[in-house]
Formats: structure tokens, sequence, C-alpha cells
């Protein structure tokens, strides 16, 4: 099986044009905004010191959505590592052949 993912867990992802870096998963959901509805979502907390909490401007909050390529965040500057994938498809029932756009 692939590398399944739960609310707690540590996470790998990749800051585009820095290095790869870790945060931890705070929501796996179904994203239902104003603008975007019923997309697939990992948030992933990256904390910049030591014991701060989710939503606190003492760290970053990422949101993975799936794209055609990916599961790539909101604000385009970084991408969950591929490893989580598999189990993510899976997860939300994406199949590969007809992936979420």
């Amino acid at each position: 099986m692939s590398n399944e993912l739960y609310v707690g867990d540590e996470v790998d992802f990749i800051e585009f044009g820095k290095y790869k870096s870790k945060g931890t998963v705070t929501e796996i959901k179904m994203l239902n905004t104003y603008d975007i509805r019923n997309r697939p979502c990992v948030c992933v907390y990256e904390s910049w010191g030591n014991d701060h909490a989710p939503m606190t401007t003492c760290g970053h909050n990422f949101c993975f959505i799936r794209w055609d390529d990916g599961w790539k965040d909101l604000n385009a500057d970084a991408e969950l590592d591929p490893k989580y994938y598999e189990y993510l498809d899976m997860f939300f029932g994406i199949n590969k052949d007809n992936k979420e756009k």
C-alpha cells in the first residue's frame, strides 16, 4: 500500500524553488469555498518555531488540492510529495483516467 495520511501525520512537501520541507496534516476533506467546490484537499501546517498551533502567524498553512499534474498548494508555491498521490487518489475515489479538474 502507498503512504497513508491521517490528521496529525507529518508529511513531506516540496516548496518550489526552495527546498524539501515538512508539515503536519490538519485536515483531509472536500474543499467547499465560494469559488472552489468539491475538490479533494489536504491541509498542512508548517510551523516556523516550536509548539505553535495551526492557523497562527508562527507558521504557514498549505492547502493542497488535486490538479491534473499533482497535489499542489492553492498559492502555487508548494507541492505535496508524490509518494502520497496513490493513497489520496484512492481515498477520494479519483480515477487515473478521469482525474478531477
